[in-house]
């Protein structure tokens, strides 16, 4: 028998951290967006919400009010290395973004869909930056927990399927698929920070599920 409790998983830990990161750095650009002279990004206060929620892993279907909403999952791993002590290899991970565009300034739905895919493009653009910024190579962890991680692809969607379809030219979801190779220890490893994250943030369980909030 196994002698004590089986941890968490170092993939899921690095499935958390994603959306950790994720949450602290887009809110980091809507505070300097509103606090700048400077054109703002299109991902403003008039279409950012408040308090914007990443999703951990969440299956229930997202609705029109909640969007702009980002959800990271867990996809899967391949194992290429194998030994008694560890089991080394990459995991993939989905982020995937849901946008709405309301009518344009006429009132007029019918630029909906390029508006949401123009937002879309945006948001996407900026998590894949995020993610290959140099201070995230390890995701904030020790050096070595993290082998490397790739931004694989950036693919938009299209509209989501819907019975509205007004609904569906001004919903649409994109994905961003990223690569993380690691390692899974047999003899449980303490991963340790090589970097402070913000405090005011937590991961909490919803009645949809496990969701990134500030705590202020």
């Amino acid at each position: 028998m196994i002698p004590s409790i089986i941890p968490q998983q170092n993939f899921e830990l690095i499935r958390d951290r994603i959306g950790l990161i994720i949450f602290q750095e887009l809110e980091n650009q809507y505070d300097l967006t509103n606090n700048s002279t400077l054109e703002k990004p299109k991902f403003n206060q008039g279409e950012y919400p408040e308090s914007l929620l990443v999703y951990i892993d969440r299956v229930v279907s997202f609705d029109e009010a909640e969007m702009p909403v980002i959800n990271v999952s867990y996809n899967g791993g391949v194992y290429d290395l194998n030994n008694p002590k560890y089991a080394d290899g990459n995991n993939t991970y989905f982020i995937d973004v849901y946008v709405k565009s309301d009518a344009n300034e006429d009132g007029e739905e019918t630029d909906a869909d390029k508006l949401a895919g123009i937002k879309l493009a945006s948001i996407l653009g900026k998590i894949a930056f995020i993610l290959r910024y140099s201070e995230y190579k390890t995701l904030g962890f020790q050096a070595g927990f993290i082998g490397n991680t790739k931004v694989a692809s950036l693919t938009n969607l299209g509209p989501l399927q819907s019975n509205n379809l007004q609904d569906s030219n001004r919903c649409i979801v994109g994905r961003i698929v990223f690569e993380v190779r690691a390692t899974e220890n047999v003899t449980p490893i303490e991963p340790i920070n090589a970097m402070g994250f913000l405090t005011t943030v937590k991961l909490s369980l919803t009645n949809k599920g496990y969701v990134y909030i500030g705590d202020y």
